[in-house]
């Protein structure tokens, strides 16, 4: 007798992500990679500091792409990978951009964590080369 196994994955949705706007441009020490600044404000006047600070009860937050982008970059963002630095334990998430211009990534509002996120573009002239961001990091106890 066989039996069958079920995996079911369960979205997590975000309560009510912080916000930061991200200009992207080819790395100039590797151009296969994004270099990205991020900005508290959509006018991008304000850098934010790393670690990037959310609320603890945010359970998320939302990178989008500033517009307009540094001069010769006409990346898509695709998506984003992530995954907690605080545990050994190695649980990387995907999480697809729904519009090619920001992502949402979820963060537990459980504990304060510490979460490494990779941003993932793509060139919309060669669809077929990604280009992944340095691993900011998002931690859940700031404002």
């Amino acid at each position: 007798m066989s039996t069958a196994s079920a995996i079911y994955v369960t979205a997590v949705t975000a309560q009510s992500p912080k916000t930061y706007y991200v200009q992207v441009a080819p790395s100039p020490t590797d151009p296969n990679s994004a270099a990205c600044l991020f900005f508290k404000d959509s006018a991008c006047t304000k850098p934010a500091e790393q670690p990037l600070q959310i609320k603890q009860s945010a359970g998320g937050v939302t990178f989008v792409m500033a517009s307009p982008q540094k001069s010769g970059c006409n990346w898509v963002l695709v998506g984003a990978v992530s995954d907690r630095t605080d545990t050994v334990a190695v649980d990387p998430s995907f999480i697809p951009s729904a519009d090619q211009k920001q992502v949402t990534v979820p963060v537990t509002t459980q504990a304060v964590v510490t979460v490494g996120v990779l941003l993932i573009f793509s060139s919309t002239q060669a669809p077929t080369q990604l280009y992944s961001s340095a691993d900011p990091q998002v931690q859940n106890d700031g404002a």
